[in-house]
């Protein structure tokens, strides 16, 4: 993936991020207050269904998400997140597949939670997808 590929991806995160603030507002008003446990566990869900070549990768990720940052950071923040990376990375694998992409999901995670109680978590993730990836090849 080239420079100004990644930084086109970049920037529609961070506009899908910005609708979604907007929006929230009329929500915060009427007095619902979602379940976003809930949330979270559904968009778990979705993104281990998001590349079938990737099956094996995505349900580590989804596992180490659960185990490492659900319960562990801002829950809102975590569904906010989850929710737009999913969508957005639904596109970009329809368009590319690729490990590195799983990487750089990590990697905006990363950037935008911020664990107080370890900061290898981001690494082991990465680890564990790599391993994955790797386990899937040499089982083919």
């Amino acid at each position: 993936m080239n420079n100004k590929t990644k930084y086109s991806i970049i920037q529609l995160i961070k506009n899908l991020f910005q609708l979604k603030a907007n929006q929230g507002y009329a929500v915060k008003n009427a007095g619902y207050t979602p379940d976003y446990n809930r949330l979270i566990i559904l968009e778990l869900s979705r993104l281990e269904i998001i590349s079938p070549k990737y099956e094996y990768e995505l349900k580590v990720l989804s596992n180490n998400i659960r185990r490492f940052l659900f319960g562990e950071c801002d829950s809102v923040l975590l569904y906010n997140i989850l929710f737009y990376l999913n969508k957005i990375y639904t596109i970009i694998f329809s368009i590319i597949e690729s490990v590195d992409l799983l990487i750089e999901y990590v990697a905006y995670l990363s950037n935008h939670i911020g664990l107080t109680n370890d900061i290898n978590v981001y690494k082991k993730m990465i680890d564990d997808i790599y391993f994955a990836n790797a386990k899937v090849i040499i089982g083919k």
